[in-house]
């Protein structure tokens, strides 16, 4: 049995998965349910316009390539869109396009080599759209370490923030508490440690090793019949996590913390966690059949904020 961290790669395994019974996919990716949640939160901000940049192998041409999908969906154009080679070393270019085209987002779907030099040159030619997301990276403390208050505004795929559950703060402090703040990583972490909660579970249900007995725990654990983890209750949709499962989908760094904007993906629609995006700071009360009880939403600030000269000599930062 095979339980796949996926990510780059997951949107062709997705259509594969009913010949691999014995693959379960933990992991939230652009399609599951990543980029269908941001356009969502996006246009409700209104945004009508997009550049996008992508690291040209299979993460990159996912991601733009849902986006390409996702965006129009919501009545957001795409008016840029451009392939980063993985050895890239001047983005300005790129940058320049992205600014001269005017576009309310701008989209690095790419990873840290590339989507930290890129936010260092937004910060040299003061290239500030209403919008800045980034990939892998923008997700870890270290992002803040390197750029300081510049990070302010900056938006990216996560999972969960602190408060976002009480399970989930016991799992941050015993990953993080005394250690450097550049580790921390608030996409990844409740998905691996779910992953070894599921084999936990599965086995003590399962009374035994056999792998077959074990895998029928895992595929049968449902809505009504779930696993608990780090999560709560948890379960398979298909081989994938269920997207009711998923703690979240898009965080904002917001006041130098990375703060969770999204909702999970409920039974219900997604345009609930869109609507209460609209508000500004309220604890709001969530339905009695979500995972947990209550969630802290912060508006989409209006644009980054950069300031008129980077921080720290860009250079230092890569």
């Amino acid at each position: 049995m095979y339980k796949r961290q996926a990510e780059g790669g997951a949107t062709q395994i997705k259509d594969m998965l009913p010949s691999l019974p014995h693959v379960f996919v933990t992991l939230s990716f652009s399609d599951w349910y990543q980029l269908p949640v941001l356009a969502e939160i996006l246009a409700a901000k209104g945004a009508k316009t997009a550049y996008i940049s992508y690291i040209a192998d299979l993460h990159g041409i996912e991601y733009s390539g849902v986006a390409g999908i996702e965006f129009p969906k919501q009545g957001i154009d795409i008016v840029g869109l451009k392939s980063l080679p993985p050895d890239i070393k001047d983005l300005s270019p790129v940058l320049k396009d992205a600014q001269t085209s005017g576009a309310d987002i701008f989209c690095c779907f790419a990873y840290p080599d590339q989507n930290m030099p890129a936010c260092g040159t937004s910060m040299e030619l003061g290239y500030n759209p209403k919008a800045w997301v980034g990939g892998p990276g923008v997700n870890f403390g270290f992002y803040h370490t390197a750029f300081g208050p510049a990070v302010e505004g900056l938006l990216g795929f996560t999972a969960f923030a602190r408060g976002s559950s009480p399970k989930l703060d016991e799992m941050a402090d015993k990953l993080y508490e005394g250690k450097p703040e550049d580790v921390q990583d608030w996409w990844g972490h409740p998905y691996y440690w779910a992953g070894l909660d599921i084999w936990k579970a599965a086995i003590e249900k399962a009374g035994t090793l056999d792998q077959e007995k074990i895998r029928e725990v895992i595929a049968s654990a449902s809505a009504e019949n779930p696993l608990e983890t780090v999560l709560g209750p948890t379960w398979f949709d298909n081989g994938l996590l269920a997207k009711e499962c998923h703690p979240g989908e898009i965080g904002q760094w917001i006041n130098l913390s990375l703060i969770h904007i999204s909702e999970p993906t409920r039974l219900l629609s997604i345009s609930y966690a869109v609507f209460c995006l609209k508000k500004k700071n309220y604890r709001v009360r969530r339905p009695s059949h979500l995972l947990y009880p209550y969630s802290i939403f912060h508006p989409i600030t209006s644009s980054l904020s950069f300031p008129t000269r980077p921080l720290f000599p860009t250079h230092t930062h890569y």
